[in-house]
């Protein structure tokens, strides 16, 4: 499944702002995802998508989480300021071809 996210402001969710799972493939542009009290954005479980000129941050999870079998495109994202950090791939996730973090 797919779908176009652009220009919103994503913010203060309890959960994820945006989760990608089960072969999900959004387009995701100049989005604001910040201030969340988990990831800013999940993807899991052979989730994909393309995220482009995105601003994430202060999410007190990741800001990106990418886990079990996930490859996303991340293209000219501003990603910082989160805690614990800006980008966890684990589980053979993959943080696609431009994940550009700011320090």
């Amino acid at each position: 499944a797919g779908g176009l996210f652009e220009d919103n402001d994503i913010y203060a969710n309890a959960k994820a702002a945006i989760r990608v799972y089960d072969y999900g493939n959004p387009t995701v542009t100049a989005n604001r995802i910040y201030g969340g009290r988990s990831a800013g954005v999940l993807i899991y479980e052979f989730g994909r998508g393309t995220f482009t000129d995105n601003d994430i941050h202060d999410n007190r999870g990741w800001n990106v989480e990418i886990r079990r079998n996930s490859c996303p495109t991340f293209e000219r994202n501003k990603v910082h300021g989160g805690h614990p950090g800006g980008f966890y791939c684990h589980g053979d996730g993959d943080e696609g071809d431009e994940g550009y973090c700011l320090p």
